[in-house]
């Protein structure tokens, strides 16, 4: 089955332990997926105090969004550590990762 199509999606990725991008750069690469990854930073604010988290944007090009979480986010987040994430399929989703449902919003 073909992975790959003309959706552009992007998982915004944030933590404490991550200072810039390069290693996500190298992994999203082992993946062999194809992306566009620029360094972001976050403020980030409880009710007691704010701080900052460094993290990465991640645009997926063209990869089917039915692939996002098994192919990406699950093992992005196994090697980082990353809890959760903002995830954004043109057209089709907006919202937490986890609440994204791969059979709602496929064809």
């Amino acid at each position: 089955m073909e992975k790959e199509d003309n959706t552009t999606s992007t998982i915004v990725v944030s933590s404490k332990r991550l200072r810039n991008c390069d290693k996500v750069v190298d992994f999203i690469k082992s993946l062999k997926v194809s992306a566009n990854i620029k360094d972001n930073r976050s403020v980030i604010c409880n009710s007691y105090d704010c701080w900052l988290e460094y993290g990465c944007d991640i645009t997926l090009t063209g990869l089917k969004s039915e692939y996002i979480k098994k192919d990406v986010w699950k093992p992005l987040s196994k090697q980082f550590g990353f809890d959760c994430a903002y995830l954004k399929v043109n057209g089709k989703y907006k919202g937490c990762v986890h609440d994204f449902e791969n059979r709602s919003y496929h064809e």
